[in-house]
């Protein structure tokens, strides 16, 4: 029984990571998402002295409610007919939304201990999050204990993956 929730989670690590090459229409989002991750993160590597600001903060915030507002469009562009209409990606798309409103507000007005206002709101959770919502929407993926759990191990390979290029990245202190 372990074994195939084991399998199940594995299996589902597949879908999300590779779910772009799948439904390609997902790419327009997914794209943007990857190369400003990969940017910022090869960024904060190289520059260890500079850290998150609350512009930067209230940016990846912002990010949230935009790509929130795209799965909007997705699901009213895909789903004319309200009979059949998607009530759990709405739900997704809406969830998105108003956490990215919500945190926009409180990084705005500095709502939170600055340290983990900087945690929360850097950009590998804030991407990792919008991709999620992006894949669940875009996706016939399910939303359940094993997608999440999938989620959070693709989660930490990210951060793992990044802390070993972190590792060999050149560091640069500034000069000022």
């Amino acid at each position: 029984m372990f074994i195939m929730f084991l399998f199940d989670i594995l299996s589902m690590v597949g879908q999300v990571l590779f779910a772009p090459f799948k439904y390609t229409d997902m790419l327009w989002v997914v794209i943007p998402l990857f190369v400003s991750l990969t940017l910022i993160e090869l960024y904060f590597g190289r520059y260890t002295s500079e850290e998150l600001g609350w512009n930067s903060a209230l940016s990846n915030s912002m990010l949230l409610a935009f790509v929130g507002l795209n799965l909007f469009q997705r699901i009213f562009d895909k789903n004319k007919p309200w009979f059949s209409f998607p009530w759990s990606k709405f739900f997704v798309a809406s969830l998105l939304f108003v956490i990215g409103l919500v945190f926009l507000y409180m990084n705005f007005y500095h709502k939170l201990p600055k340290r983990l206002a900087f945690t929360l709101f850097s950009v590998l959770p804030v991407n990792m999050i919008a991709y999620f919502a992006v894949v669940l929407v875009y996706t016939s993926i399910p939303f359940n204990l094993i997608t999440f759990i999938s989620w959070l191990i693709l989660l930490g390979m990210l951060w793992g993956f990044f802390q070993i290029i972190h590792h060999f990245e050149q560091k640069v202190r500034d000069a000022f």
